[in-house]
C-alpha cells in the first residue's frame, strides 16, 4: 500500500502504526506500481497518478495502436441490447479486453467507469456490435491516454473544497437506463485533496418506480462508500471527524426525503433509508447542484462529447468543482468544536 501526509512526521507515524499490526518493508517513494504510475513533487506538494504506460499496452495488445480518437467512451446514447443467444460467439478477445480495462476504470479512470460497467454486462453472452463498441472506448482511451489524478496539499489548489482531506461527493442516477430490465444506474464520485478517491457506476439492485426513487437509492449507496472513507480516515489519522460529508445531489424531491420522513417513500426497501439516518445524525449534509454541473452524470450514461469533456476537466485537471465551499478540516481532540453545517440549496 502506498500512503502520504502533510509533514514528514506525519508520514512516519502512519508507517510505524501500521507495521505494528502487520509485516511490512518500506520500499520508499513509489515509482510504477502494479501498473500505476505514481509521481510525488515534494515541492509542489502534489501526488499524481497515471496508468497511461498500461494503457498504451492495452492498445498495442488489441491492434488499436494506430487507431483514430474520439471523444465519448462509447457512442453517444449508446443502447446496450443483448445478443442473439442462438447465434454462436464471435471469435474475438471481448473478455480479455473488458478485464484490461475494468482494472483502469476501479484505479486512474473514472470516466470510462460508465462506459465498462455496461460493457461487462454482456460478458457471458456477446455480438459483434459489443465488440465493436468495445472498440469504439479503445478509440476514446487512446485521445486521453494523459488523464492524471492530481492530489495536492493544503494551500491555493483552485479545487474548491477539498483540500488537507476533506471529504465531499457527487450523487446521481439514470432513471430505468437498462433496456432489459428498466433498472437505473446509480454514479457517485468521492473527491479529497483535490483528486477523486473512490466512484463508481453500478445498475441499481431493484426497479425504481420514479426518477426521485433512483436517486434516493444512489444516495444511499454513496453515503455508504462516505461512511466507510470517514472510518478509514479517522483510523489513519487519529483525527475526530467533526464535519458533516458534504454530498452533491441533482433532484430535490430525493434531497427532501433524505431530509424529512415521507411516506410516500414506504415502498423503498429499508436499507435505502440508510441515508436518512446518515442526515438525521449529521454525519452528511445535502446540497443541490444543478444537473448540468453535476460531475457524477458521467458515470451513469454516456454523455455527448462536450459535456464528457467538461466533467474530465474538474476529475484530472483539477478545475473548481462546482457548489464547493470552504470547510474545516478534521481535527483531533476529545470533544470536537460544534458548527453548523452549510447547505447550498
Amino acid at each position: 500500500m502506498g500512503h502520504s501526509g502533510a509533514r514528514g512526521r506525519q508520514a512516519s507515524d502512519v508507517t510505524k502504526a501500521i507495521s505494528k499490526r502487520f509485516k511490512m518493508k518500506d520500499l520508499g517513494s513509489p515509482d510504477i506500481c502494479l501498473g500505476i504510475k505514481v509521481q510525488h513533487n515534494r515541492k509542489a506538494r502534489t501526488v499524481t497518478m497515471s496508468q497511461e504506460h498500461y494503457l498504451r499496452n492495452v492498445l498495442e495488445s488489441f491492434g488499436m495502436a494506430d487507431c483514430k480518437p474520439v471523444g465519448t467512451p462509447l457512442c453517444t446514447g449508446y443502447v446496450d441490447k443483448p445478443a442473439d443467444k442462438e447465434e454462436p460467439l464471435p471469435d474475438v478477445p471481448f473478455r480479455e479486453l473488458l478485464g484490461s480495462l475494468l482494472y483502469a476504470a476501479t484505479m486512474t479512470r473514472p470516466d470510462i467507469s460508465a462506459a465498462v460497467s455496461i460493457l461487462s454486462r454482456r460478458m457471458q453472452h456477446f455480438g459483434m456490435d459489443h465488440w465493436k463498441a468495445a472498440k469504439h472506448l479503445l478509440r476514446y482511451i487512446k485521445g486521453t491516454l494523459s488523464y492524471t489524478i492530481k492530489y495536492a496539499a493544503t494551500g491555493d489548489t483552485g479545487n474548491g473544497s477539498t483540500a488537507d482531506g476533506v471529504l465531499s461527493a457527487y450523487s446521481d442516477a439514470s432513471f430505468a437506463s437498462d433496456v432489459d430490465t428498466r433498472r437505473s444506474r446509480t454514479g457517485f464520485v468521492v473527491f479529497c485533496s483535490t483528486g477523486p478517491v473512490s466512484w463508481n457506476s453500478k445498475l441499481q439492485a431493484t426497479v425504481a418506480t420514479a426518477s426521485a426513487d433512483a436517486e434516493y437509492m444512489a444516495l444511499a449507496a454513496t453515503a455508504q462508500e462516505l461512511m466507510f472513507l470517514r472510518q478509514l480516515q479517522a483510523e489513519l489519522t487519529g483525527a475526530v471527524l467533526c464535519e458533516p460529508t458534504l454530498v452533491h445531489t441533482d433532484n430535490q424531491p430525493a434531497q427532501r426525503v433524505a431530509e424529512h420522513a415521507a411516506s410516500r417513500m414506504r415502498h423503498i426497501l429499508v436499507k435505502y433509508h440508510y441515508i436518512r439516518e446518515c442526515v438525521d445524525t449529521k454525519r452528511i449534509v445535502l446540497s443541490y447542484l444543478a444537473t448540468e454541473h453535476m460531475i457524477a452524470d458521467l458515470l451513469t450514461k454516456i454523455l455527448p462529447r462536450p459535456k464528457t469533456a467538461q466533467f474530465c476537466t474538474m476529475l484530472f485537471d483539477q478545475r473548481p468543482l462546482p457548489g464547493c465551499q470552504p470547510r474545516a478540516r478534521p481535527h483531533s481532540g476529545r470533544s470536537p468544536r460544534p458548527s453548523t453545517p452549510r447547505q447550498d440549496l
